[in-house]
């Protein structure tokens, strides 16, 4: 009988232990959940912080680009024939547009242009090699409509930087 009257105090206390571990469970699953949403939070709050660091150094170079004047200061006649000529070689120029070239997204305007082969011609003239005539010509012209897609696409990125695009 006493066997009986443990037994009976074990299972109640082995049920309660249950309903406690069940209790303490449900509460580590609810807290588990709030820390995957804070993580979550996080997670995108970091993402947008990132993309507007990138869009800014996107701006910020699309500015510098947009001011160039690569029609006056890129391109020279010599006997009615057309060079690329200027500080291509070591100006900052180059740098400033090779940086941004990596930073252009597939949903803005200037994605459009082969920007590769500008980036191509720039290397062809830091080689030595001389663009004259058409190609010269060509190049300067396309890049003043590549700076024109530049300055459609700066509200676009001031929106992102300010927090409503």
């Amino acid at each position: 009988m006493v066997a009986e009257w443990i037994l009976a105090i074990a299972t109640v206390v082995l049920a309660g232990a249950t309903i406690v571990l069940a209790w303490a469970t449900w509460n580590l699953f609810r807290a588990t959940r709030q820390l995957e949403k804070i993580e979550e939070r996080r997670d995108k709050d970091e993402a947008r912080r990132q993309r507007r660091e990138r869009v800014a150094r996107k701006l910020t170079f699309g500015e510098e680009i947009i001011a160039w004047h690569p029609e006056t200061e890129w391109l020279f006649s010599k006997d009615q024939v057309a060079y690329l000529a200027g500080d291509l070689v070591t100006g900052p120029d180059i740098r400033i547009f090779r940086e941004f070239s990596l930073l252009v997204d597939t949903d803005d305007a200037l994605a459009k242009y082969p920007i590769d082969q500008f980036l191509a011609t720039f290397d062809k003239y830091q080689r030595g090699m001389e663009v004259t005539g058409v190609p010269a010509q060509n190049f300067v012209d396309n890049f003043v409509k590549l700076q024109e897609a530049i300055l459609s696409d700066l509200p676009k990125w001031r929106a992102v930087i300010l927090g409503s695009g």
